[in-house]
């Protein structure tokens, strides 16, 4: 309770003061200032020098698709499974091969045919040339009609065993093998393997008065990379935002496109400036306030006006001088 009294009268001091001043003929006021009033807070170090602002923004890749992969045929065994998850995959290469036995042996069977046929073939064309009386046409034509429809046989049954192979539609990245399918069992009909694939092209909004420029390269990390992006394309939004487009240059290949990259781009520096930690700004209705400190750790409220931002900084314009001290308002 007599602490709550003290802060009361402290507070009511300043009145109690100005009232006093504003008689005549009194005596003037000394204020004396409490200890407990340096006790309470931090302080930190009005600085000027040059400084670099730095603007963080996330990019994600356009067109992102997930594909999934599967068979319909239950009857089939797994033959290879060529990818894992996180590899990176181009167009056409193989993921994962299955086998049919009966179709296989029926395919055995057909060439077996189509080889026959052909020694018949031969072999009514040489007695043809021996004996030019001897007629052997209507062999030949027969022989010659079977050969093209098992030749039909082999063509329809090889494109059955290719359609059992499964194989990139687009390139991209593997991001899941099915656990049975590693397991040596699947379910026809349901996903086995899972690609995911993009534009190669990447995506960011900020404020109009971002100077990115098409051509200009910055650095991003994400998944565990870090790489180059060139900015590409720069367009208009309205309403004070623009769309950047980048383009990978160098150390992303091994991530997959639904990961967000995070950039820090760093601003042209501005030299010779006053700035102080932001949690030392304090405002309200539109103005900016910071608590300057004495040389006895005193305070008084001092207004600013204040700049562009860099990270845990801000640029003082008006009302604060290098070296001078302020409260850290989360202090």
């Amino acid at each position: 309770m007599g602490r709550r009294l003290w802060k009361l009268l402290f507070l009511l001091l300043p009145a109690m003061v100005l009232s006093g001043c504003s008689q005549d003929g009194g005596d003037p006021v000394v204020i004396r200032h409490k200890p407990y009033e340096r006790e309470w807070y931090r302080s930190t170090t009005v600085r000027r020098g040059t400084l670099t602002p730095e603007l963080v923004f996330s990019l994600r890749m356009t067109g992102v698709n997930r594909i999934q992969y599967s068979v319909a045929d239950n009857g089939l065994e797994i033959d290879r499974i060529a990818v894992s998850k996180g590899d990176r995959v181009k167009k056409g290469d193989l993921l994962v091969s299955f086998i049919s036995r009966e179709l296989q042996e029926r395919l055995e069977e057909y060439r077996e045919k189509a080889w026959q046929d052909r020694l018949l073939i031969q072999h009514y064309e040489r007695l043809q040339r021996v004996d030019k009386t001897a007629d052997y046409r209507q062999e030949l034509r027969e022989r010659r009609r079977e050969q093209r429809v098992t030749q039909l046989y082999m063509e329809e049954i090889q494109k059955k065993l290719r359609s059992n192979k499964i194989h990139a539609k687009r390139d991209g990245t593997i991001t899941n093998v099915s656990e049975k399918l590693r397991d040596g069992t699947f379910q026809a009909g349901t996903s086995l393997v899972t690609e995911v694939t993009g534009s190669g092209q990447y995506r960011t909004e900020t404020d109009a008065d971002v100077d990115l420029r098409k051509g200009e390269v910055v650095q991003a990390t994400g998944g565990g990379a870090t790489g180059r992006l060139k900015v590409t394309k720069v367009k208009k939004k309205g309403l004070g935002r623009k769309i950047v487009m980048f383009k990978p240059v160098s150390g992303l290949d091994g991530i997959s496109e639904e990961t967000e990259l995070t950039v820090r781009w760093k601003k042209n520096s501005q030299a010779d400036c006053v700035y102080v930690e932001k949690k030392a700004v304090c405002s309200q209705d539109g103005r900016h306030f910071v608590r300057r400190m004495d040389e006895k750790g005193y305070f008084e409220a001092i207004e600013v006006s204040l700049g562009q931002e860099a990270g845990d900084y801000i640029v003082i314009t008006e009302g604060l001088s290098g070296g001078e001290r302020v409260v850290n308002q989360e202090g």
